[in-house]
């Protein structure tokens, strides 16, 4: 009986030390799954910074495709007319011909090479039988198109300077008494500038400048072709 009312006895205080030496196995639990929070808090920050970052780089490398699109849908849109030819790839060479001149019994032909995207080597010919004289001449100088003047360029579209060098061999006919022809040469360095269009195969250059004629006379006789003159560049010709 003894055994068993101290069995009895000690049963609460049992039941108090079990529930003792479950305390730190429960703050165990409990600080094992504070752990895990931080643990699962932490994972998720990354993971959302690292989706910031893959959209902000996707985001500026879409931007320039996204800026260029209007860009190009624009260029699309414009339509091509006679005084506003769509920009085209540049030319290579090209051949003109003065029209107007042959009004006037002056022929100007010109063979032109692209040395860049925007310089072009120009070689003319030209002769003329106006009145008392006759003349053979024949040129060469380099032809610009600047980019920062109204857009201007590649080859052979826009703006353009075009210094050059042009040399003549005149002949005069007899007049005024004069027993015999006389002949004469005569240096004009020239600068012209003026606008070109390019439809490519065919081109339109206009333009205008002044031209400073250098002449030997032998036979001493006053020369109407010396001096500064004012000079006309319009030509009409093929883009390749």
């Amino acid at each position: 009986m003894l055994h068993e009312g101290n069995t009895e006895h000690c049963a609460p205080e049992q039941a108090l030390v079990n529930i003792f030496s479950l305390r730190p196995a429960h703050n165990l639990e409990k600080h094992t799954m504070k752990k895990y929070q931080h643990a699962t808090f932490a994972a998720a920050l990354a993971l959302a910074t690292a989706w910031t970052g893959a959209a902000s780089a996707a985001e500026e490398d879409s931007a320039p495709a996204s800026q260029e699109a209007p860009v190009a849908q624009a260029q699309d849109e414009h339509e091509e007319t006679f005084w506003s030819p769509r920009k085209k790839e540049p030319a290579r060479m090209g051949v003109a011909l003065n029209p107007i001149g042959l009004i006037f019994g002056l022929i100007l032909a010109e063979f032109d090479y692209g040395l860049s995207d925007t310089m072009s080597l120009n070689i003319n010919a030209s002769y003329w039988d106006i009145g008392f004289s006759t003349a053979y001449g024949a040129g060469v100088g380099v032809q610009l198109f600047l980019p920062e003047i109204a857009d201007s360029g590649p080859l052979y579209q826009g703006f353009y300077v075009y210094p050059s060098l042009q040399v003549f061999s005149v002949t005069v006919d007899p007049l005024l008494g004069l027993t015999e022809e006389y002949e004469y040469l005569s240096v004009a360095p020239r600068a012209v500038a003026g606008w070109q269009w390019d439809w490519r195969p065919f081109t339109l250059r206009m333009g205008a400048g002044l031209e400073y004629f250098i002449a030997s006379d032998e036979a001493g006789y006053d020369l109407d072709l010396q001096g500064l003159r004012f000079v006309l560049d319009g030509t009409v010709g093929l883009t390749f």
